[in-house]
C-alpha cells in the first residue's frame, strides 16, 4: 500500500471508530469525517503505558480494540485501579477540556 492509500485507510478507520462512540453515533457524516482529520491513532502493546500521570492530555482517548486500566498509585506503592475501558469506550474528556494533566496512568492490560 502506498502512503496515500495508507493514509485514506487510516482516514477511513478513524472516522468508523468515532462514528460507533456513543458521543458521536447522531452526528453528521460530514463532522465526524472532520473530527477524524484531527484524530491519531496509537496501538499500544500489552503492558505498555498509553499516558502516565502528569502527562499532557491533546484531546481524549478512545479504545478501538483492546483494555487499558486508568489507576493511580499511593505513596506505599499500591495500585487502585479506577476503572477498565473497552472498545468503544472513552476517557479523558472532562481532563481535555480544563486543560488539566493526565490524573491517572493508562497502561494497556491487551494489545490496544
Amino acid at each position: 500500500m502506498d502512503n496515500q492509500s495508507e493514509a485514506r485507510h487510516n482516514a477511513g478507520v478513524l472516522e468508523g471508530v468515532i462514528a460507533n462512540l456513543p458521543m458521536f453515533r447522531q452526528a453528521p457524516r460530514q463532522q465526524v469525517a472532520e473530527l477524524a482529520r484531527y484524530a491519531r491513532s496509537q496501538h499500544v502493546q500489552r503492558g505498555s503505558a498509553v499516558c502516565r500521570r502528569g502527562d499532557p492530555m491533546p484531546g481524549f482517548y478512545a479504545v478501538a480494540y483492546g483494555i487499558v486500566k486508568l489507576a493511580l498509585r499511593t505513596d506505599a506503592g499500591e495500585e487502585k485501579v479506577l476503572r477498565l475501558v473497552g472498545p468503544g469506550e472513552t476517557f479523558g474528556e472532562a481532563v481535555m477540556f480544563l486543560e488539566k494533566p493526565c490524573p491517572v496512568d493508562v497502561v494497556a492490560l491487551a494489545d490496544s
